[in-house]
């Protein structure tokens, strides 16, 4: 979670080639300079977190913080397409949170167990509430957050993609459906450990230039249990698994517009949706 003022990583980056235009796609003309931009306006307490792809899919910047730090940083792109989370949530699918108690209704005596417990604890004393509360309650600020920000956007001259004569244009995604979609089945709650550890393992199945979360439990001693001390930082938090889907998304509108499915939401964008990736023929 990321409050207050603005944080940034900056990921190996390295000096620019001089500009050169490497492919005309159906949406957008991509260079080697376009930037590809993830952006999860998180909710409550929370604050923003964006994360950066070039055009080779390398992890460019991931940082945070408050409107106005999302916003310079956006400002800064010259070419740009950027992908910003509405929280899309089919209304007659199972919450995340029912699902994980239907699949685990107790912390087990075993390892595994004993890492949702002590996340959960870790979650809830820092919140001060039940997650289930704060999911329900921070929707409504999620989806309002995320409009404003489009509205800002728009404002620095971002134009609702496909835009093919345009360098900045944003389009909006799904973390939460698209992490089903390619996952192909259900998902833990986004807060919980089991649920940070398969979205980021989706994220690493499709090949972006993470962390494998199954080096976690490589890292999981007895000693570490005991002490409260366990490799949280293999781990990507939340709100930054949910902007790398974000760059992603807009990865794929750029190079493999076919994985990409427009919804309708009622608004005249509507949500772009990444698909699984077509099974190798044999």
């Amino acid at each position: 979670m990321i409050k207050g003022r603005c944080q940034v990583r900056v990921c190996g980056l390295k000096p620019v080639a001089p500009r050169e235009i490497l492919v005309y796609t159906k949406g957008m003309m991509v260079s080697d300079r376009t930037v590809f931009l993830g952006i999860d306006p998180g909710s409550g307490r929370e604050g923003m977190t964006y994360v950066a792809l070039d055009a080779e899919k390398r992890l460019l910047a991931i940082g945070g913080g408050k409107m106005p730090d999302i916003l310079a940083y956006a400002a800064g792109q010259a070419d740009v397409l950027a992908a910003v989370n509405h929280f899309y949530k089919p209304s007659q699918d199972a919450s995340s949170t029912e699902l994980q108690q239907r699949l685990f209704p107790e912390f087990g005596d075993d390892l595994f167990g004993r890492l949702r417990k002590e996340a959960v604890e870790r979650l809830e004393s820092s919140a001060g509430v039940g997650t289930v509360g704060m999911i329900e309650k921070d929707t409504r600020s999620a989806q309002q957050r995320s409009n404003l920000l489009v509205q800002q956007l728009e404002g620095l001259g971002y134009h609702p993609f496909p835009a093919e004569e345009e360098k900045r244009q944003w389009l909006r995604f799904s973390a939460q459906a698209t992490f089903v979609s390619l996952c192909g089945g259900r998902l833990f709650d986004a807060r919980s450990l089991e649920g940070r550890l398969q979205r980021q393992l989706i994220l690493f199945e499709e090949k972006l230039p993470i962390k494998d979360p199954m080096d976690f439990f490589e890292e999981v001693t007895r000693r570490r249990l005991l002490l409260g001390r366990l490799p949280y930082e293999v781990i990507y938090a939340p709100g930054e698994l949910n902007a790398l889907a974000g760059a992603y998304t807009a990865w794929l509108a750029a190079f493999d517009h076919q994985r990409l499915v427009k919804e309708e939401d009622g608004s005249e964008s509507g949500w772009y949706l990444p698909l699984p990736p077509l099974p190798a023929e044999t």
